[in-house]
């Protein structure tokens, strides 16, 4: 889960699993297209990004053949945060763009492979990549970011303090993340350990900290 100080660096996403899983196969995604029923503007605008979420380049090259189908840069988001290599470098060999958020959701989750030819080919990243690293508790692919000179933020210790992951925590804690508002974050989403932990090892905390111990977790308040 996101915390809430951190949806607003979330970009827009295809919502409608319908277009996903209507694109398994060449087969249905010519069949689906060519229904008048789905020949209209914003349906075709998806058409390339949720191909790119199954990683079909025949598909792909179905598609980009027909007229009205466009893509733009969250579809190669979309190949990167599926893991899906091949096609994003397909993608890139064939002009279509990219920015920051390809390295971002690719680090959320869990695709070195794809996080490490992005950045050997150009792709661009910030603070996004390791909060998104984060978010997704991926500790050694965040230890190789910070290796590799992407810079980081508060954010980084809020997102591994809202999705629980300790581990990640304390080693970004120890080399020098600032906290952010890592105790709320733990608070909210109900991570005891973790908080206490925080809060021992100096991560202050606010009266959102309180609120939120009062809200969902009630006994995490007695152990102070």
């Amino acid at each position: 889960m996101i915390p809430h100080n951190l949806t607003y660096m979330r970009p827009a996403q295809i919502t409608d699993t319908h277009y996903s899983e209507t694109f398994c196969s060449l087969q249905r995604a010519e069949y689906w297209l060519r229904d008048d029923s789905s020949n209209k503007k914003p349906v075709r605008d998806h058409v390339c990004n949720a191909i790119a979420t199954v990683g079909s380049i025949t598909a792909m090259q179905w598609a980009r053949q027909q007229e009205g189908f466009a893509w733009d840069a969250r579809t190669c988001w979309h190949a990167a945060k599926n893991g899906h290599l091949e096609l994003l470098q397909w993608l890139r060999e064939n002009g279509c763009p990219w920015n920051e958020w390809t390295c971002a959701l690719a680090a959320e989750n869990g695709h070195f492979e794809v996080l490490n030819w992005a950045r050997e080919n150009g792709c661009p990243w910030s603070v996004r990549t390791t909060a998104f690293a984060a978010v997704g508790g991926h500790l050694e692919i965040l230890k190789w970011l910070r290796a590799n000179g992407c810079p980081w933020d508060a954010r980084t210790c809020t997102a591994a303090a809202a999705g629980g992951h300790l581990e990640l925590l304390e080693w970004a804690h120890e080399n020098g993340c600032p906290w952010g508002v890592a105790c709320t974050a733990a608070a909210e989403n109900g991570h005891l350990e973790l908080l206490n932990w925080a809060h021992e090892n100096g991560c202050p905390w606010n009266e959102d900290t309180c609120a939120y111990c009062m809200l969902l977790k009630v006994d995490i308040l007695w152990k102070f």
